[in-house]
């Protein structure tokens, strides 16, 4: 029986049943019962354990891991690398473990956690790891956090972002816009990318409403597109919107455009918040403090960070489980909040 299957036996998340058994973390006394009664039920042995080190190693019960951040080194600066960050040491810090943090070389190095002895899991964010290098990762327990990286290995902890979009209109629902705007990336992928699973949850909301609604689209720019081409991609996209008969009063962005829609918006005289109502992108989206008084989306970054580490300990006790992909909450957030 695998931990997502013990967990909708009982009725609960997979996050309460991790916490559970991992003993970090607050559990009710209410679902531990439901737990307890779902794993006698099921005969679920939670002590069931399969050590990856040697019995004669005089470290064995001091855990090392690595966090490896497999694009663009940026990745980890940015306020949500920082908080993921966070959240796992916050969790990690409780069993004693260690922590190192190594990222993808633009050369192709291969990193020293991926060659050396003694690593207990990796947590990864970025991009897919070229071949040579995923397949030493696929020797130790992954952990991938947000929706980037390769779908084939490892568990993954990522925010609802399907109901992200459906929460961002009802929320311009309630705002009493009528006519709301989405404004997205083109489809590129075979594996939607997080912005495509915000557009689905919005239109999925938008069409079952009485609201008109429009989606205007862009070309996914990537994540090395300087700011001058970005600002480029933000005046069609306008001049798009300005076409719009009748003109949105609500208006979502799904990615990293809204602080340069919103400035260019303002530079033609439309004053977000004023004359159209913004839900403008991520907290720590690059120039987030152009458009300060937006609604913006919390992915709750260090709540990422920290049931990655949770399902990381699990894996550990349970190597043997199904892949995992943990959902997260999201928030939608003033600029006074």
């Amino acid at each position: 029986m695998t931990i997502r299957e013990l967990a909708k036996a009982a009725g609960v998340s997979t996050a309460t049943v991790s916490r559970m058994l991992n003993k970090n973390g607050f559990v009710s006394k209410e679902a531990e019962e439901k737990i307890n009664a779902a794993m006698k039920a099921n005969n679920f042995n939670s002590e069931k354990r399969t050590t990856r080190r040697a019995s004669n190693d005089e470290n064995s019960n001091q855990l090392n891991f690595t966090m490896l951040w497999t694009s663009d080194i940026r990745d980890s600066m940015t306020a949500t690398g920082h908080e993921m960050m966070l959240g796992i040491t916050d969790t990690l810090r409780s069993t004693g473990a260690n922590l190192v943090v190594d990222y993808i070389d633009p050369n192709g190095d291969i990193p020293k956690c991926l060659t050396e002895t003694g690593c207990d899991g990796v947590f990864l964010h970025g991009g897919k790891l070229p071949k040579h290098l995923a397949e030493l990762v696929k020797k130790t327990p992954t952990v991938w956090l947000l929706q980037a990286g390769d779908t084939e290995y490892g568990d993954r902890v990522q925010p609802d972002h399907w109901k992200i979009g459906l929460n961002a209109y009802e929320h311009l629902k309630s705002q009493n816009c009528k006519h709301v705007c989405c404004i997205s990336h083109k489809l590129s992928s075979i594996s939607p990318p997080y912005w495509q699973s915000r557009l689905e949850g919005f239109s999925h909301a938008a069409s079952f409403g009485a609201i008109k609604y429009s989606i205007i689209k862009t070309e996914d720019l990537g994540a090395s597109t300087s700011p001058e081409n970005i600002s480029k991609a933000a005046i069609e996209v306008v001049n798009s919107f300005e076409e719009l008969s009748p003109r949105p009063d609500g208006l979502f962005i799904t990615n990293a455009l809204g602080p340069y829609i919103n400035a260019e918006l303002t530079r033609r005289g439309t004053i977000p918040m004023k004359d159209i109502y913004m839900i403008s992108g991520d907290m720590d989206s690059y120039g987030q403090f152009i458009d300060t008084e937006t609604i913006k989306i919390d992915i709750q970054a260090r709540e990422i960070g920290k049931l990655a580490a949770e399902a990381m300990l699990l894996r550990l006790k349970s190597p043997d489980m199904d892949k995992i992909k943990y959902i997260t909450e999201t928030k939608l957030l003033s600029s006074n909040e």
